[in-house]
C-alpha cells in the first residue's frame, strides 16, 4: 500500500456518500444498524479522512473533537480487500498529522 493517498472530506460529497458505503458495509450492516444511524448533520462537524489507493477509497474513520485537546476516533473502516495490508496503520498516522 505505497501509493496511499489521503484527504479530509465534507458531509454531502460524493466522497462522503462512498464513505457512508463502506462503513455499512464492514461496520454496520455485518451486525444489523441501519443506515439511519448516520447523521451527517452530526458529521459535518467532525473530521472525516479517506484513504485512497489508486483513486478507490482503501479506508476511513471519524475524528470526533471531545474538547480543545482531545479527539474520538470513531466508525474506523478498511475495505475487505484492503485489510491486512496496513491501511488502517497509515490512516492512525495521517489523523495523528492533523
Amino acid at each position: 500500500m505505497n501509493n496511499l493517498q489521503f484527504r479530509t472530506i465534507q458531509t454531502g460529497t460524493p466522497a462522503y456518500e462512498a464513505m457512508i458505503n463502506l462503513r455499512m458495509e464492514v461496520l454496520l450492516d455485518p451486525i444489523g444498524i441501519p443506515k439511519s444511524y448516520i447523521d451527517p448533520l452530526k458529521e459535518a462537524s467532525d473530521s472525516l479522512l479517506c484513504a485512497y489507493d489508486d483513486e478507490q477509497l482503501a479506508g476511513c474513520c471519524i475524528l470526533t473533537p471531545v474538547n480543545e485537546k482531545t479527539v474520538q476516533l470513531r466508525q474506523m473502516a478498511v475495505s475487505q480487500s484492503h485489510q491486512k495490508n496496513g491501511v488502517g496503520r497509515a490512516l492512525l498516522d495521517f489523523a495523528e498529522t492533523l
